[in-house]
């Protein structure tokens, strides 16, 4: 099963500070067992508009994503993000190819650690 995983970038290809103020996405593709692959890029003209998606004939463009990566968000695209039913993360990564490896191996941690015992 493959993931798209959405990263807020700078024109330089840097993961961006905020997802609000962002004007380009990376998004890549993840297969199990296979490095992340750039599979598009969704340039924003006004740093706004992705947030503010008014057009219902089409589907909202980070719609398909499994998940957004950026340094930091506020809480007002927090909420549109659950209301898109996408997780964010959080990253310190400046490299978007990193930041999307650090999150898939994030997943596979959490994924094999033991549930706690019953108290």
């Amino acid at each position: 099963m493959a993931l798209l995983i959405a990263v807020a970038a700078r024109p330089n290809g840097e993961v961006a500070p905020n997802i609000s103020r962002t004007h380009q996405w990376q998004v890549f593709q993840v297969q199990e067992g296979e490095a992340p692959e750039l599979a598009w890029t969704v340039l924003v003209q006004d740093q706004h508009a992705l947030f503010l998606w008014q057009d219902e004939s089409y589907r909202h463009p980070l719609a398909m994503v499994d998940a957004v990566i950026a340094t930091d968000v506020d809480s007002d695209r927090i909420n549109e993000l659950k209301r898109l039913g996408i997780p964010f993360a959080s990253t310190s990564e400046t490299d978007t190819l990193m930041a999307v490896e650090h999150y898939v191996q994030s997943l596979n941690t959490r994924i094999m650690k033991p549930f706690p015992k019953a108290c």
